[in-house]
């Protein structure tokens, strides 16, 4: 299993990119389009061959194996992509992605990736995405994992 914990691109490639793609990226959303991270995976099941466009996060990769490896009983964050859906994709200023569509906290303003279109808001994710940043700084600055 191969997987980067940060997208290989940064504004500074911009304009090499897109030169190279021949697309004008001057849109939060569309350079947000462009900033996903594959996730590699390479199983002896043949049945589970192909490509996943659903959208994922780093936080997915543990329950991954523990779904591979048939292990129960664990708390974490994220869920096995093996599920074949949509997760919701939280960054660190609380934007997210989910799906094809991204919410830009920046803006407070939630795009489809694929026609730029605005779209309502959804509240729930916008707080399960607040909820999994709090955990997460919780986690850290309490330095809970070390106590257990």
């Amino acid at each position: 299993m191969i997987y980067g914990d940060h997208n290989a691109m940064t504004i500074s490639d911009k304009d090499n990119i897109e030169k190279t793609i021949k697309k004008d990226l001057n849109k939060d959303y569309q350079w947000q389009d462009y900033q996903k991270v594959p996730l590699i995976m390479r199983l002896s099941d043949t049945k589970m061959k192909g490509i996943n466009h659903n959208s994922v996060g780093e936080v997915d990769v543990m329950p991954t194996v523990f779904d591979l490896y048939d292990i129960n009983g664990i708390k974490h964050f994220g869920s096995s992509v093996l599920d074949n859906k949509n997760h919701l994709v939280v960054l660190r200023d609380g934007s997210y992605v989910y799906g094809r569509n991204f919410y830009d906290k920046k803006n407070n303003t939630t795009y489809n990736l694929d026609s730029g279109k605005i779209l309502s808001n959804d509240l729930k994710k916008i707080n399960e995405a607040k909820n999994q940043l709090n955990a997460s700084d919780y986690i850290i600055r309490y330095n809970y994992l070390k106590n257990k």
